[in-house]
């Protein structure tokens, strides 16, 4: 629901939290993923623009998963390709490293960071 997304302010830092269901890890069946939106300000901006025209009830995205799965297959993408890139792009651009990852995806343990993270040549010299 819209009450799932919210501004905070965390150590001087604005953030937009999303809070949602967690389907890969049975402890913790949430999990809250921090936006900061000095860094992903075209993002925030489109999700407010979208949760904006939603009444306080209405959930966010009014269709299941797998209806979600057939839409992004449809312009030819795989679900968790979308992942891949997020993924990555947080070691990348933010310097996650695999715990941070774990929390931030919610899973139990390092071990999907091997699979969900494509690092190239070009992102290891970026580091020099």
């Amino acid at each position: 629901i819209r009450q799932d997304v919210w501004v905070t302010e965390k150590k001087g830092k604005n953030i937009l939290m999303v809070s949602m269901q967690n389907r890969k890890n049975k402890t913790y069946t949430r999990k809250s993923i921090p936006i900061p939106i000095d860094k992903e300000k075209k993002l925030v901006d489109m999700l407010f623009e979208y949760i904006n025209g939603l009444a306080p009830e209405d959930p966010l995205f009014p269709f299941k998963i797998w209806k979600a799965e057939k839409i992004i297959a449809k312009v030819g993408m795989n679900p968790h390709f979308l992942r891949d890139i997020r993924l990555t792009h947080l070691v990348t651009m933010y310097d996650f490293n695999a715990f941070q990852l774990t929390k931030f995806a919610g899973w139990k343990d390092v071990s999907p960071a091997e699979r969900y993270v494509r690092l190239g040549v070009t992102d290891l010299i970026d580091k020099f």
